[in-house]
């Protein structure tokens, strides 16, 4: 059975939860990656993710510039353990309707993995 560390991707993109919807967009353009792990004085609290952007900032006319990442986020985290296999993360994913987890062991965070992610086991 495979295991969430055997997936999950260790290079986190990390944003302060009071910079700006725009610097959230711009870093995770930048960085090619579709969510930020969001950090107050480096302890996570929390993801924002493109459905956030699209959900709580363009539907409802928001501006980018005007917006704080804490109020896009999505707190708190939903998480595994690294040790974890890949079906209790998809079933940790469905339960909760969220396409990536943070993944905390021994108190630590350790990584994320997503839907994307798993679906390379499948190939």
């Amino acid at each position: 059975m495979p295991f969430v560390k055997d997936f999950m991707s260790t290079d986190i993109i990390r944003i302060g939860k009071n910079e700006t919807a725009l610097g959230a967009a711009e870093e995770m353009v930048n960085s090619k990656v579709s969510s930020l792990l969001v950090v107050e004085e480096e302890r996570p609290v929390g993801i924002v993710t493109e459905r956030d952007f699209l959900r709580k900032l363009t539907a409802q006319g928001k501006k980018p510039q005007s917006v704080k990442v804490e109020k896009l986020m999505t707190s708190p985290l939903v998480t595994i353990e690294p040790d974890a296999s890949l079906r209790d993360a998809v079933t940790v994913m469905r339960e909760n309707d969220i396409r990536r987890l943070v993944v905390f062991g021994d108190g630590h965070l350790k990584g994320i993995i997503t839907l994307t992610d798993i679906s390379r086991f499948l190939l």
